[in-house]
């Protein structure tokens, strides 16, 4: 039984990440938030810790009370006050004494061409650098498109619903190319089995990469058609 802190799990995909590992009742699930959350009021199988972001040694003495073995990070990188925030994570995470894992927001491999302008990219690398400077054995989770976004509002989501090529819900899309192109899209809740199961893993591997169903965008726009009655 692992001891696993998500930080970011009040919401959007840690959220689920939470939820799936909850339901296997294999770990004990902590919960890193800024605030007095009550995201899982009531739940007693989860325990909101509340954490400074921008002291590296508040979040140490946290993670040591709590005995914490691994922390997933689960924010949104994408500009300077989160990069801080997960850069600041991983310090306490190191400074802690007791965690000997971290996962750090990736998502997407980070060495893909046409990337390097794309500044969360940057902030991505920068995080797996300061890890590689850690006694911590870390995983960056691979995930592809999320394929959450195609059935929402029907089905409800955690995540922010985003109409990423196909806008399902108003039978729209902006396909790149020809949409021959294969695409890899993954429901969060698959991405959330995975998470639970690599806990157990006696070792973990640099990069995880979690695949859903990969197809073109066209044949996405067929079943789209079809969901749609179009």
């Amino acid at each position: 039984m692992v001891r696993v802190a998500i930080a970011g799990g009040t919401g959007g995909i840690g959220r689920t990440l939470a939820e799936s590992i909850l339901a296997t009742r294999k770990h004990n699930v902590f919960v890193l938030s800024r605030d007095d959350s009550t995201t899982f009021a009531g739940n007693p199988d989860v325990k909101i810790l509340k954490v400074d972001y921008s002291s590296p040694i508040q979040i140490s003495e946290i993670l040591k009370a709590n005995n914490i073995h691994t922390v997933i990070s689960a924010i949104g990188v994408l500009y300077n006050d989160t990069h801080g925030a997960q850069m600041n994570l991983i310090d306490g995470a190191a400074k802690a004494g007791t965690v000997r894992r971290f996962a750090p927001s990736e998502g997407y491999p980070i060495d893909l061409p046409g990337l390097e302008g794309y500044m969360a990219s940057h902030y991505k690398v920068q995080a797996i650098e300061k890890l590689k400077g850690t006694k911590m054995e870390c995983t960056s989770y691979i995930i592809g498109f999320l394929m959450d976004y195609y059935g929402f509002p029907i089905e409800p989501v955690n995540v922010l619903p985003l109409a990423v090529v196909l806008d399902v819900d108003n039978c729209k899309a902006a396909v790149p190319a020809e949409g021959s192109d294969l695409v890899t899209l993954t429901h969060s809740k698959i991405i959330g089995a995975f998470v639970d199961t690599s806990l157990d893993l006696p070792k973990w591997p640099e990069k995880s990469w979690i695949m859903g169903d990969t197809i073109t965008w066209n044949h996405a726009i067929n079943i789209a058609e079809e969901a749609r009655g179009i």
